[in-house]
């Protein structure tokens, strides 16, 4: 599929001649139309003790496709339960106190603060048990900033479900690979971060070329886009539909997502001053994204699979453990005033882009 693709000439006619407007409502209405559609596809399944696995079972594509396309938010946790075939009966949730506590009760506070979940004690208490059952049944990646927000969409779309919220976790860490996303160094932070350069200059070459003149580095945003798997920087309508995406074709899908967003945001980042886009960054995150769009858009560029047996320079150490100062993501232009930065310092970079985001990712 190339340029003349149906999905890429929507986003064009988006995009063409206005800015993408903030502080718009998210659509709604979609969910009723998801909803009426699966209940047609799952309907041949209604014997079945349970349908949606019974669905995938016949046919992983059509299930995988569905899911791209996003299941109605009432059956959303079910599919993504079955897309990564949990099994609660065999997940530990051990909340016993690790040494990574003070980190972990630092950023209860922090995550989604506005959310109705998590504005009573209840929800920072069900946070705090996932996270720490994470490191508890994974020691030898520890914890690190970045797990709370993703940790905090799987309790928000759970409605509160510990256990489960814990095995998804623990799959996209384990088995999708993502624990890279997380270890010393941000092994897989940095191959993404690679791959989207890459196809970005050749597919987006404008863009690529923009960024480099006002030297824009990835710290600033599209490292936060990938450690958190997008949570951090959109709006949870937008985060839920992206994790449909790469629940159905992988973490590294993230960089399909990455290239089409950039696609959609283009006219709004283009021309601006370097100071104006890190006041634009933050500011995505209430903007009302056709997200559908972009999605449908991400299959036009090269798919790729995430080695999950992927390893950091340091394979036994965490962000706790002492930071080798010479450990840095960079941008692949070498931008010079912000390359300096350690891993553990990248966080703290993050921070000052706006005075809502200082909580965060503050070391």
């Amino acid at each position: 599929m190339g340029n003349s693709c149906k999905c890429f000439s929507k986003i064009n006619s988006i995009n063409k001649g206005k800015k993408v407007k903030t502080n718009r409502p998210l659509p709604t209405k979609k969910d009723k139309s998801k909803s009426l559609k699966w209940e047609k596809i799952l309907k041949p399944f209604s014997s079945y003790e349970n349908p949606i696995q019974a669905f995938k079972n016949q046919n992983t594509a059509d299930f995988c496709r569905y899911l791209l396309e996003g299941p109605p938010s009432e059956l959303r946790w079910d599919v993504w339960l079955t897309m990564l075939s949990i099994n609660p009966k065999k997940i530990n949730l051990e909340i016993s106190i690790p040494e990574d506590i003070y980190s972990i009760e630092k950023d209860l506070t922090r995550t989604f603060p506005n959310h109705p979940f998590f504005t009573n004690p209840r929800g920072q208490c069900a946070l705090k048990n996932v996270l720490v059952s994470m490191v508890n049944n994974h020691p030898e990646l520890g914890y690190c900033q970045g797990m709370n927000s993703v940790a905090g969409v799987l309790l928000i779309v759970s409605k509160g479900n510990e256990v489960e919220s814990l095995g998804i976790l623990e799959s996209i860490c384990m088995k999708l690979g993502g624990k890279g996303l997380f270890e010393y160094g941000f092994p897989l932070v940095k191959d993404f971060c690679a791959q989207f350069h890459e196809e970005l200059e050749e597919k987006i070459p404008d863009v690529f070329t923009f960024f480099k003149d006002i030297e824009l580095d990835d710290n600033f945003w599209i490292t936060k886009w990938f450690m958190t798997i997008f949570s951090y920087s959109f709006h949870l309508d937008c985060v839920v539909r992206i994790w449909d995406a790469v629940f159905a074709y992988g973490l590294g899908f993230m960089v399909n997502i990455a290239l089409a967003m950039i696609r959609y945001l283009k006219l709004d980042f283009l021309g601006k001053t370097f100071e104006e886009i890190l006041e634009y960054l933050p500011e995505i995150k209430e903007m009302y994204v056709d997200i559908d769009a972009v999605l449908l858009d991400g299959v036009n560029f090269k798919f790729r699979n995430v080695d999950i047996n992927i390893e950091s320079e340091v394979c036994s150490e965490t962000l706790k453990d002492e930071v080798d100062k010479d450990e840095k993501i960079v941008t692949k232009w070498e931008a010079a005033n912000y390359t300096y930065q350690n891993s553990r310092s990248i966080m703290e970079e993050f921070s000052l882009l706006s005075p809502s985001n200082l909580s965060k990712f503050t070391v």
